[in-house]
């Protein structure tokens, strides 16, 4: 028999590489996109990662200087705070390194210009103190701590050796206090002071009294002072969780040196007064 022949399949015609990549790139606009600007994309994605890269690296020395800064600040600062009293500021290497770094990082000084001020006003050095506390006043904001700092201005006075206006200051604050302990019915809830500012205050009373060579006054105020300790430290009232007494079991409990206690100080002042 003879062989019957299939028909065959009539070839597709062949296209050119050009071709199929023009096709490609009209069904899938991606395609087209990469081959169009591909090499500006790998360019663009290259350059922004060395810059990303670039970023890290500074970003992370940032971190380790500012690291580094903040625990030479605490030596520097730990330094100071044992340095001689008699060393002057501006040869205090210690000193100047702390306010260089405090210079380069804003945010220390929350942290040291309160006790700089305190170290700074024990060594007699009022100018520098007060800058400090300037500061510090301006920070905590008086709307916030009004007694605190108030209490803390007059201490700047004393330091600066106006004892009359530093009085002034101190009986205008406990007349604010004890208006506060009325109102809020002898708690802490609703005043804006704590009971160790409180029997400070009362102390400070005398203190400036005394300096001022007012016997009547001082003695008044010792008086006073000595019965709300006594009625602080009475054992039938130890449980009562008043402001006043609170803050004056406080006054004693700080001012204590071994069998010595405030009630020895104020026996001793009233003997010299009589």
């Amino acid at each position: 028999m003879p062989k019957t022949q299939l028909p065959q399949r009539e070839a597709a015609p062949r296209q050119s590489p050009r071709t199929l990549n023009v096709q490609m790139e009209e069904e899938n606009p991606l395609l087209e996109l990469l081959t169009t600007y591909g090499p500006k994309i790998a360019y663009t994605l290259i350059g922004l990662l060395i810059v990303g890269f670039l970023l890290f690296r500074f970003t992370a020395d940032k971190k380790t200087e500012a690291l580094t800064d903040y625990l030479n600040a605490q030596t520097y600062f730990d330094r100071f705070k044992s340095s001689p009293v008699s060393q002057d500021l501006a040869s205090n290497e210690s000193y100047t390194q702390l306010l260089m770094i405090m210079d380069r990082h804003p945010e220390l000084h929350a942290k040291y210009d309160g006790i700089l001020s305190q170290i700074l006003l024990a060594r007699g050095d009022i100018q520098q103190a007060q800058t400090f506390a300037e500061r510090t006043f301006n920070r905590v904001n008086a709307a916030i701590a009004p007694d605190y700092v108030q209490f803390s201005q007059s201490t700047l006075d004393i330091a600066k050796g106006d004892a009359k206006t530093a009085y002034a200051n101190a009986q205008t604050l406990k007349q604010q206090m004890d208006a506060d302990i009325t109102a809020s019915g002898e708690t802490a809830n609703g005043t804006n002071f704590g009971p160790v500012l409180y029997g400070f205050n009362e102390l400070r009373l005398a203190f400036l009294a005394q300096n001022g060579n007012a016997a009547a006054t001082e003695l008044a105020a010792l008086n006073r002072l000595n019965k709300l300790l006594k009625e602080a430290s009475d054992p039938a009232k130890m449980n009562v969780n008043s402001l006043t007494q609170n803050g004056h079991r406080a006054l004693m409990a700080h001012l204590r040196s071994g069998s010595i206690n405030l009630f020895n100080y104020i026996d001793y002042r009233k003997k010299n007064l009589k």
